[in-house]
């Protein structure tokens, strides 16, 4: 099928939004050639790559402390990729990016997962003061709410952004995402649950009057053929997982988008390093995964009378 590469894969893990522009923050590099770092560092090469965050704040929680990094760690996080010459960007860059559009520049991509409170007090400031753009994924059943998903888990319980943050972000120039509905593990659930997921998560943000949400990522990085088969289907433009065998999004897996997850254990060299040139998992641990979802859930694909767009829609 024309522009479903991705559906081939071993990867898992609306055009009525605005497409503001950013300036991009860092140092730029020339025309397609590779940005040179300072000696001792590898050749940065033009192309996207994708962070991950979750919590910034100070979190002590045995479970959840090496998703979070302190606001200090945060700065120096960006400030150490900035100063060997990345520049961020904004989430239509990368979909215009995903559309064949070259990207001259090593570039990053900034998103937070979960929508914590915290993030309008610890990374807000950061990123004004840096001029850099973020995209924030939204559980929408829990706007205002919880990670009511981890708490059962014995989590610490987290406030969530609320409806009137979202809008403050969204004036910022800030694409809000879509995390689902309820943070569930999609692979797992049958079709009419997994459809409701993708597409009630995206009506509830157009009822809160913001734009319809052109990008998802999948709760706890999961997804198989069937699920990123729904989520074009629900209407999305790209969908996110965390990181496999690639580091670069690639125009024929724009619904399996690798990211990077900063963690506390990164220091900015370590990060810096993970960003580089993160160890990959296998095509074939890959593979084997993607075949044993498919053998728990192919029936439902068939079933779901789903339609589909190009790669590039």
């Amino acid at each position: 099928m024309s522009g479903d590469n991705d559906y081939h894969r071993g990867e898992t893990g609306g055009p009525d939004a605005k497409r503001t522009r950013f300036p991009t923050a860092g140092p730029a590099s020339a025309g397609n050639i590779p940005h040179r770092p300072p000696t001792g560092q590898r050749m940065l090469f033009p192309g996207i790559r994708v962070l991950a965050y979750h919590v910034v704040g100070h979190i002590d929680d045995p479970l959840l402390r090496n998703y979070s990094v302190t606001p200090e760690q945060f700065e120096a996080q960006l400030q150490a990729l900035m100063g060997v010459g990345f520049s961020f960007v904004d989430a239509a860059t990368l979909l215009d990016a995903l559309d064949g559009v070259p990207v001259k520049k090593p570039s990053l991509l900034l998103t937070f997962d979960d929508a914590y409170a915290g993030l309008i007090e610890h990374a807000v400031p950061v990123l004004r003061r840096l001029g850099v753009p973020a995209v924030v994924f939204v559980v929408t059943d829990e706007i205002g709410g919880t990670n009511s998903w981890d708490v059962k888990n014995g989590v610490q319980s987290l406030p969530l952004l609320d409806a009137q943050m979202l809008h403050m972000l969204h004036q910022e120039g800030w694409e809000i995402g879509s995390h689902s509905r309820r943070h569930p593990y999609l692979p797992k659930l049958e079709g009419a649950a997994l459809r409701e997921e993708l597409t009630a998560s995206r009506t509830d943000l157009i009822a809160l009057g913001l734009p319809a949400p052109r990008l998802l990522a999948y709760p706890h990085g999961g997804h198989d053929l069937r699920v990123r088969a729904f989520a074009r289907a629900a209407g999305y433009s790209a969908a996110f997982g965390t990181r496999e065998h690639r580091t670069h999004p690639t125009a024929n897996a724009r619904f399996a988008v690798p990211r990077i997850e900063p963690l506390r254990s990164h220091g900015p060299e370590a990060l810096v390093n993970a960003v580089l040139g993160p160890p990959a998992a296998s095509r074939r641990w890959t593979a084997s995964r993607e075949v044993r979802s498919l053998t728990l859930s192919a029936w439902t694909a068939t079933s779901g009378h789903l339609r589909f767009r190009s790669s590039g829609a």
